[in-house]
């Protein structure tokens, strides 16, 4: 099979690498512990977690669950990983049954990344959706 190009490669976007957690309704980065100062949009000075990603809010007075945004925000990790693990599978061939070679015991062991990426990916939900893991 042909090199295909990766469908997950893409130097110019980075971002805090995951896990994220939620702690008093912000999105943190699980790898710094203790507090810093953060300055906020309004000039203030105030003590949040060390690896503050996020603030999240409900804007207005609208009803929204500031938690569940916060658990969705904090997924994005889990998620993004899962997703391009998949594609990529798609991608490379993985998935496609090649009739000329399904008597080769290897087929279903070629399964095994996307069984994995499908279970990395119901765990993110599972977190994002505010359940037990």
């Amino acid at each position: 099979m042909a090199a295909t190009p990766s469908v997950t490669e893409n130097a110019a976007t980075t971002f805090t690498p995951g896990p994220w957690e939620v702690i008093d309704g912000n999105v943190v980065a699980t790898q710094f512990k203790g507090t810093t100062p953060v300055v906020m949009p309004d000039g203030e000075t105030r003590q949040h977690q060390t690896g503050l990603l996020a603030l999240v809010y409900s804007p207005g007075d609208l009803t929204l669950n500031f938690e569940a945004n916060a658990r969705l925000i904090s997924a994005a990790p889990e998620l993004l990983d899962a997703l391009k693990t998949i594609l990529q599978g798609f991608a490379d061939g993985v998935f496609v049954r090649d009739l000329t070679h399904d008597a080769e015991a290897d087929w279903a062991l070629r399964l095994v990344p996307f069984i994995t990426a499908l279970t990395r990916a119901q765990a993110a939900v599972i977190k994002a959706e505010g359940g037990a893991r």
